[in-house]
């Protein structure tokens, strides 16, 4: 870690509002890394004052130390309100980044994130082996891990390819690496992961590293 150190400005867009969290990742899908901000502050303090200057923000790497900032209309990623802090991690286990972000609406964040919450998330799974009726119906009954058995699930086999099988599953559950925890359990390696659906939002024309605004249905819904 020698070696000279220079500070170098974010675009004007980030400057608008103090960051309260920062994450680094290949969001746009090409080899240069990204930033995304956590970029809002409702502060308590009177002398401080309440900013409500940003929705966050996905700051793309150009290479040589600059960055583009991109509109959330356009990257998906907008939360209002309080933002406190940002964390990414792969919490589907796709090798994709997931962003966790820290709101002062706890009470939504929690019914959404909670493995106790109960909200639906679908997956489509590729595995080693071929699955039959009565695989199908274990991973659907539960399945026991070291934690304790698997909450009922919806399963069905999308299609065989030699020995590989494809299935789709919806769990209501969020224990970490859940799917390929069930796999090894059951003896079917889990080869691909893909989540396609999260409280009824699908992925549905959106390409890997792409994201969209919710309407005000889908965010009326998840607010029920």
């Amino acid at each position: 870690m020698g070696g000279p150190f220079r500070a170098m400005p974010l675009p004007r867009a980030a400057q608008i509002a103090p960051v309260q969290g920062i994450a680094v990742a290949y969001v746009d899908g090409d080899s240069v890394l990204d930033l995304v901000l956590a970029h809002n502050s409702f502060s308590p303090e009177p002398e401080t004052g309440r900013f409500d200057g940003g929705l966050g923000l996905v700051l793309c790497g150009l290479g040589g130390h600059t960055f583009e900032a991109v509109p959330p209309l356009a990257s998906g990623f907008a939360v209002g309100g309080d933002q406190k802090a940002l964390a990414v991690l792969d919490l589907d286990g796709d090798g994709g980044p997931d962003f966790l972000l820290a709101t002062n609406d706890g009470e939504f964040s929690n019914a959404m994130l909670h493995p106790k919450g109960g909200v639906p998330k679908t997956y489509v799974v590729k595995v080693r082996g071929i699955m039959d009726a009565d695989d199908i119906r274990r991973w659907a009954q539960g399945v026991e891990l070291e934690d304790g058995r698997t909450l009922p699930a919806q399963v069905s086999i999308i299609r065989h390819e030699e020995d590989r099988t494809w299935f789709e599953i919806t769990i209501r559950e969020g224990r970490n690496q859940q799917i390929r925890r069930m796999g090894e359990a059951t003896g079917f390696l889990v080869m691909r992961l893909a989540r396609t659906s999260f409280a009824g939002v699908t992925h549905e024309g959106l390409r890997p590293g792409q994201a969209r605004m919710l309407n005000w249905q889908e965010l009326s819904l998840l607010k029920e």
